[in-house]
């Protein structure tokens, strides 16, 4: 199996967002309403923002994964306190 290169010329990239965003959840950088920009999902291509001035926070990862993560969790039972950790 051979793997072909598409190339989108960046005149047709809001195009292809356009599409893609009609059967996909499809995050772009955008400004929000208190002015500041963000990924957002897309509804219309015409606000996505390609070529930002300054970084775009939260950043495309913390949009997806978010900031928060379990490390440990804490289980009482009557005067008994276990701790675990995620890994556990």
């Amino acid at each position: 199996m051979s793997a072909e290169n598409y190339i989108i010329d960046k005149d047709n990239v809001l195009k292809f967002i356009e599409i893609l965003a009609k059967c996909a959840n499809v995050l772009a950088p955008q400004q929000n309403e208190f002015g500041d920009m963000a990924f957002l999902p897309v509804e219309d291509k015409d606000k996505v923002i390609l070529k930002a001035h300054k970084p775009i926070m939260p950043s495309a990862r913390e949009t997806l994964f978010g900031q928060i993560e379990t490390m440990i969790q804490f289980e009482k039972k009557g005067k008994e306190t276990k701790i675990k950790t995620v890994d556990q």
